[in-house]
């Protein structure tokens, strides 16, 4: 069983990828948001934890991301402050594929420190990247 951890589950593009995921019985969610109260898991069938915290906070993204195998992110605005803690996180606790979900084009000079040495998968429906 893979466990996934999706960072800004409440956003509408993570609350499409929970649904496809809801069901899965290879997979053990985590849904790491802001506010946890916001969010309801009575539907899924998967094992699932909710773990309220902040993106930027590292301590928040240590606790969420251990144990984790796949870190999907799909968070908005203005996203230098996230990466940083998220690549500490990921590095400290040996996590190596990440999926970054964005909605906007962007350049490989974006993403080019945060992936260094790990697996990635994009969806951006603006850009002509390929998974490397």
């Amino acid at each position: 069983m893979k466990k996934v951890i999706l960072i800004g589950a409440n956003g509408a593009t993570m609350k499409v990828l929970e649904d496809q995921l809801k069901d899965n019985s290879d997979v053990h969610l985590t849904l790491f948001l802001r506010n946890a109260s916001r969010i309801n898991t009575d539907n899924f069938t998967v094992p699932v934890s909710v773990f309220e915290g902040d993106a930027t906070n590292q301590n928040d993204l240590n606790k969420a991301i251990a144990g984790q195998d796949i870190v999907a992110v799909g968070l908005s605005g203005v996203l230098s402050p996230f990466v940083e803690p998220i690549k500490q996180a990921m590095n400290m606790n040996n996590v190596h594929r990440l999926i970054f979900i964005l909605g906007l084009e962007f350049t490989t000079k974006f993403l080019e420190n945060l992936v260094n040495g790990m697996q990635l998968w994009m969806a951006c429906p603006t850009s002509n990247m390929q998974p490397n």
